[in-house]
């Protein structure tokens, strides 16, 4: 039917023209290397750059699905050629980002529910993004991983990665 077609469409879209990052699920606590590929047909919007539409949208951030919360690398697919520059890959940009985040995830969680603390957090992290945009050059990904992201990519290993062009915190 049309939504087999549909979403057939949207992930041949995807994996020719949209954005990729790839996770380690091992990365921190240094075991054999677990390398999942994701793409996802994300556009920047302002100073939120499809690769974080992206990674609001990826599979729960929790212990038993990791990816979202280890990320390795990041680039992109123009017209199905693989592409490696991305802030994600830039540790300094990612560290602040990341900070913010915690930050408004906190006030939110609180007891009392701190809207204000959070909108505030929000409003700095945006303007922080904007300075930090402005003055870091999109980072290429680490050498070592390119051979497994192309892997990945021809043998079609990805999870499409879907969801709204809103803007999410």
């Amino acid at each position: 039917g049309c939504l087999g077609v549909c979403a057939s469409k949207k992930r041949h879209h995807a994996a020719m023209n949209g954005v990729w990052m790839m996770s380690n699920r091992n990365f921190r606590d240094g075991g054999k290397p677990v390398y999942k590929l994701f793409i996802g047909d994300f556009k920047p919007c302002g100073d939120y750059t499809a690769h974080m539409k992206m990674h609001d949208h990826m599979p729960s951030k929790t212990i038993k699905t990791p990816d979202a919360t280890s990320i390795i690398c990041a680039g992109s697919v123009k017209k199905g050629e693989l592409h490696y520059n991305s802030m994600y890959n830039n540790n300094d940009f990612c560290k602040e980002m990341n900070a913010f985040k915690r930050q408004i995830r906190e006030a939110l969680s609180s007891p009392s529910g701190n809207f204000n603390a959070a909108h505030d957090a929000q409003a700095k992290q945006e303007k922080r993004r904007a300075e930090l945009k402005a003055k870091t050059p999109d980072t290429p990904c680490d050498i070592k991983y390119m051979p497994i992201v192309k892997k990945l990519y021809k043998k079609k290993n990805y999870t499409i990665v879907q969801g709204q062009q809103g803007h999410h915190i």
